[in-house]
C-alpha cells in the first residue's frame, strides 16, 4: 500500500497495455473515505506526451457519459510523478472470468442472464454512441473494444461497460496512426480491420460476446491474430444453435443480424438491438443476475471480501481521526495549517500508512472551537457586567435592613403609598411590608429628612462608584 496525493493505492485487480488497476481508498477530510478503482499509467508511459495525451483523453470523453451501465469516472490524479484515473469501483466479477469458468465447467450461461447482461451493455453503449461535448456537440463516440474483458458484472446484477481507452470520438487529441489496429481481433468487425470504426462495430462485438456465452465456446478459432483475422474477413460464420440447440430461433435472428459482415445490416443503434434482444428472451432480473453471479463467482467474491473488510479497516483506523485539531495555547493557526506537508493527525510513525514521501494536504484551519466558547463566554459576561453597573447606579440598594434596623436615628424610606417629600416615623415603617426603594420609578425617594444638629440629612453620601456611604456622625 501506498499513499499519492489523496488516495491510497492497495493491490492490483487487473492489467491492460498501459495501465494497472488497482483498488484503492479516496482519503477525504474529516474521516471521510470511499473505495475507488484507479487505472495507473505504467511509469515507461507516463514520460511520453502521446501516451499521457492518450490516457487524458480516455478520462475525458469517459467523463461524458452518464449511465449506470457505464462505470463512471471520478477523478484524475497527476501528483509526484504518478499520473492516473480515478473509477468508481464495481464489487462483482468480469464477464470475461464468467465465461472462461463456465467454459470449463460446461454449464452454459442461461440465455435470460445472458439477454440480461448484454442488454445492460447495449443500453450503455447507446448512451456512449449518444454522447454530447461540453458544448452541446455530438462526441461520435464509438468503444472500438468491446469484450468480456471490459464488462464487469456487479453484485448488484447490473452489468457495466469500462475502459475507453481506445474509443474514437471527436475531438480527441490522439487518433490512430495509419496501419495501427485499436482493440481485440478476436472482437473485431471487418470493417475495424480495414481501419474504419462506427457505431454499428460496437453492435457486431457485442454480437461475438454474446454468441460465445450461448455456445459455451469462442467465436474465432485459432492460435494466431492473423488466422482469426482472415476467419472474419471471408470464413462462413456459423448459427450458435448448432452448439446451443435449444435455442430459441428468435434469439438467433438477434446473433446473426448482429454478425452481419456489412455495417448497414446491423442494427441502426444500440438500443435497437437491446430491444430485439429482450424481446426474444426475457431477461432476467437484477435480483437472479445478482444470485447467479454468488453462485457463479462464490470464491472470488468471498477473496475480494475479505480484502475490501481489512483494506477499510486499515484506513478507517489510520485516517478516520479529524484533520482539524485544536492549537496548543502557544500555538497560531495558521502556523499548524501553513505546511501541506504535515503528517496526518493520529498516524502512528510506524504504521504501514507512514510514507514518508507521501502526505496528505490539510485543510484550511478554523478558530478553535474552545477558544470560540471562551469568547462568546467573555463577551457575555462583559454584557453582564456593564448592565449590572448601570442597573446598579441607577438604582443604587440600600443597606441591609438588619442594618437599618439596629441604627434609630436613621430614617427609613417612606412607603410607596405617602408622599415623597412626608416624614415617616421610624416606628411605622415596617421592612417586611414597605421595600426600601420602588424599582422602576425615574427616581429615588429620599429618606425624610431629621432635625439633628449634624447635617443627616440624608445621612449618607452618594460616591463616585454609585454606592451609599452613611456618615459616621450620624449614627
Amino acid at each position: 500500500m501506498r499513499i499519492v496525493g489523496r488516495y491510497a493505492v492497495y493491490d492490483e485487480i487487473g492489467r491492460g497495455g498501459m495501465a494497472a488497476v488497482h483498488l484503492g481508498r479516496l482519503l477525504g477530510h474529516v474521516g471521510f473515505s470511499r473505495t475507488v478503482a484507479i487505472k495507473m499509467l505504467r511509469p515507461q508511459y507516463a514520460k511520453d506526451p502521446s501516451f499521457v495525451s492518450m490516457f487524458l483523453d480516455e478520462a475525458r470523453v469517459a467523463a461524458r457519459i452518464a449511465h449506470p451501465n457505464v462505470v463512471h469516472t471520478l477523478d484524475v490524479e497527476a501528483t509526484q510523478g504518478e499520473l492516473f484515473v480515478v473509477m468508481e469501483y464495481v464489487h462483482g466479477e468480469s464477464l470475461s472470468r464468467l465465461m472462461r469458468n463456465a467454459r470449463n465447467e460446461k454449464t452454459p450461461i442461461p440465455p435470460p442472464i445472458a439477454a440480461s447482461l448484454l442488454s445492460g451493455v447495449l443500453l450503455g453503449l447507446h448512451a456512449a454512441h449518444e454522447a454530447k461535448s461540453v458544448g452541446g456537440e455530438p462526441l461520435d463516440l464509438v468503444h472500438r473494444d468491446v469484450s468480456p474483458d471490459n464488462i464487469l458484472v456487479g453484485v448488484d446484477g447490473l452489468a457495466k461497460v469500462a475502459d475507453f481507452g481506445v474509443a474514437k470520438a471527436r475531438g480527441r487529441l490522439q487518433t490512430t496512426r495509419t496501419g495501427e489496429l485499436k482493440g481485440k481481433v478476436a472482437y473485431m468487425a471487418p470493417e475495424q480491420i480495414e481501419g474504419r470504426a462506427v457505431r454499428a462495430t460496437d453492435m457486431f462485438a457485442v454480437a461475438i460476446v454474446l454468441w460465445e456465452m450461448l455456445a459455451g465456446r469462442r467465436f474465432f478459432q485459432g492460435t494466431d491474430e492473423l488466422t482469426r483475422m482472415r476467419n472474419l474477413l471471408s470464413g462462413s460464420i456459423e448459427s450458435p444453435r448448432v452448439h446451443a440447440p435449444g435455442m430459441p430461433e428468435a434469439l438467433e435472428a438477434v446473433v446473426m443480424r448482429g454478425l452481419e459482415r456489412d455495417p448497414n445490416r446491423r442494427f441502426a443503434t444500440a438500443l435497437e438491438m437491446a430491444t430485439a434482444l429482450e424481446r426474444a428472451v426475457t431477461p432476467a432480473s437484477a435480483i437472479d443476475v445478482a444470485q447467479w453471479l454468488e453462485t457463479a463467482a462464490a470464491a472470488a467474491l468471498e477473496r475480494r471480501s475479505v480484502l475490501l473488510a481489512r483494506m477499510e479497516e486499515s484506513s478507517h483506523d489510520a485516517f478516520s481521526q479529524p484533520v482539524l485539531s485544536d492549537p496548543e495555547p502557544n500555538e497560531s493557526v495558521e502556523e499548524e495549517s501553513g505546511d501541506p506537508t504535515r503528517p496526518v493527525p493520529g498516524l502512528a510513525a510506524d504504521s504501514q500508512f507512514a510514507n514518508r514521501e507521501s502526505r496528505i494536504p490539510n485543510v484550511s484551519a478554523r478558530p478553535s472551537p474552545r477558544r470560540g466558547r471562551l469568547g462568546i463566554l467573555l463577551l457575555v459576561a462583559a454584557i453582564v457586567a456593564v448592565l449590572w453597573a448601570a442597573r446598579k447606579k441607577e438604582d443604587a440598594p440600600t443597606a441591609p435592613i438588619a442594618s437599618i434596623a439596629s441604627v434609630a436615628p436613621a430614617p427609613i424610606e417612606a412607603p410607596s403609598a405617602a408622599p415623597a417629600d412626608a416624614d415617616v416615623p421610624v416606628e411605622s415603617a415596617v421592612p417586611s411590608a414597605a421595600p426600601p426603594h420602588t424599582k422602576g420609578r425615574g427616581r429615588t425617594t429620599r429618606p425624610a429628612a431629621k432635625p439633628e444638629k449634624h447635617d443627616c440629612s440624608p445621612p449618607y453620601t452618594i460616591g463616585s462608584d454609585g454606592l451609599r456611604h452613611y456618615k459616621p456622625e450620624c449614627w
